[in-house]
């Protein structure tokens, strides 16, 4: 089964939205005891064995969060042979108790779109005449998701994956969906514990649609997970903060642009430098649809126009390399409109980039 994605094209100052489709939760083949699912998707079945007996038998939980076990439910045969459930108080006190169900009369237990809590080892035990483990499963909930839920077009966004439990067998890996497709945009991928973390530069429309997260157990592909990424292209009176290496393939993209229906005479772009705070210079000015003018004082050759000519909507620019002395305010004007406001934080090092663009983006 294949999911498909569409989306027309629509004037700026519009809002993307792109949603996340869940799968439903596997079976590994290698380890039949093995679930995976998706943080709030579908449906996990616990099934006992298909001679249990006739009780009591006793399921029991422990989280992957680190609690030890809990008794969640008991159940007996009534005067019907039927099974009859007993919750224990304990679990019935706990919101998740709401999700988790009997299943026809059973002693299988039917947990409805799972949250990543939900996930750990259970285990159903018979107690009569003497305990015995008839049936244990270790389900893993992963959750993909986006640390900022309407970034601006042109900023930096993490996608981060999580697993309850990271055993040595299982890999997290971020990937494009399309593989045909190519990778426009430089991206960071690193893992801290449990999560895998994919720094996305520059992010655009495509990007809603450009990522999974691919779970893999043994070496075979268990789960993919998708993150939800809305991308607004409205940028008046917008502001936001991006970090890069001073490096030389290190590179800014400064985006500004007007409504489509717009048409300034004038536009310019102003920096002022983390260092002498109090000065502020015009970096890059225009009027009257004239070539661009480029202030190369500092910047020198680096920063370079989009376009040769101001076409009265867009005016972007690039840097290309950036440098470490780079680091200050960049705020973009279309006429007597002031736009959007970039603020560039330059460290040393890639990994050192790495790192500050992700302890910025998780704490959004």
């Amino acid at each position: 089964m294949s999911l498909r994605f569409s989306c027309s094209k629509l004037p700026a100052g519009s809002i993307f939205i792109f949603f996340v489709f869940l799968l439903p939760p596997v079976f590994t083949q290698s380890n039949t005891n093995h679930i995976y699912f998706l943080d709030e998707g579908g449906e996990i079945s616990l099934k006992g064995p298909d001679n249990p007996g006739d009780g009591p038998v006793v399921w029991k939980w422990k989280p992957h969060s680190g609690q030890e076990f809990q008794q969640l439910v008991t159940f007996r045969r009534d005067g019907w042979g039927r099974w009859s459930a007993e919750w224990s108080r304990q679990f019935t006190t706990n919101k998740l108790f709401q999700r988790i169900i009997q299943d026809r009369n059973t002693i299988n237990l039917r947990i409805h779109y799972p949250r990543i809590q939900f996930a750990g080892l259970f285990t159903l035990i018979q107690t009569q005449p003497r305990n015995e483990i008839l049936k244990h499963y270790e389900i893993f909930g992963i959750k993909a998701e986006a640390s900022r839920q309407w970034p601006l077009v042109g900023s930096d966004i993490t996608l981060s994956c999580t697993i309850s439990r990271l055993s040595d067998t299982v890999s997290l890996h971020w990937k494009q969906r399309d593989s045909s497709q190519q990778n426009r945009r430089k991206t960071d991928q690193i893992r801290l514990n449990n999560t895998a973390y994919l720094i996305v530069k520059h992010v655009t429309v495509e990007d809603g649609k450009l990522y999974e997260c691919e779970v893999k157990e043994n070496g075979s592909n268990v789960i993919t997970g998708n993150a939800d990424i809305s991308v607004t292209q409205y940028l008046y009176g917008k502001s936001y903060t991006l970090y890069r290496s001073g490096t030389d393939h290190s590179e800014l993209y400064l985006i500004c642009y007007g409504d489509y229906k717009s048409n300034f005479h004038s536009a310019a772009w102003s920096w002022t430098s983390h260092h002498l705070p109090i000065l502020e210079e015009t970096i890059a000015s225009v009027s009257n649809s004239q070539v661009i003018n480029v202030n190369s004082v500092h910047f020198e050759n680096r920063l370079v126009p989009t376009a040769a000519n101001f076409n009265g909507v867009n005016f972007s620019v690039r840097i290309v390399p950036v440098l470490f002395g780079d680091a200050g305010v960049y705020k973009c004007s279309l006429g007597p409109n002031k736009m959007v406001t970039v603020q560039l934080i330059t460290v040393k090092g890639r990994r050192q980039n790495v790192a500050a663009v992700f302890n910025d983006q998780v704490s959004v």
